[in-house]
């Protein structure tokens, strides 16, 4: 009988760890999923003033908006850069909560 009640204590106590665990997990998503979206924001925003810049280049022919566009295309590879290995971090702990 005491076996029976140490094993229904296990059990709890383990069922309970891996709701933590899947929570903290689902809560690292949550900030990984918000973090993609802000740097898939700005970069897009960045591209699309970039693109503003070099059309007003072309029409105007000024050289400066020539170089704010390449200056606004850089930070946009930047961003792109930093959400690479945001997407590799989401990824992982997808698989994470889906082998829980």
């Amino acid at each position: 009988m005491t076996s029976n009640i140490a094993i229904t204590k296990f059990i709890k106590q383990h069922c309970i760890g891996l709701e933590c665990k899947r929570k903290a997990i689902a809560d690292e998503l949550d900030d990984l999923k918000s973090k993609k979206q802000k740097l898939q924001i700005d970069k897009d925003l960045l591209t699309a003033a970039a693109d503003d810049f070099a059309d007003q280049a072309e029409k105007q022919h000024k050289l400066t908006l020539i170089a704010k566009s390449n200056a606004m295309r850089k930070s946009a590879r930047e961003k792109e850069a930093e959400l690479n290995p945001v997407e590799q971090q989401l990824q992982y702990k997808l698989l994470q909560l889906s082998n829980e």
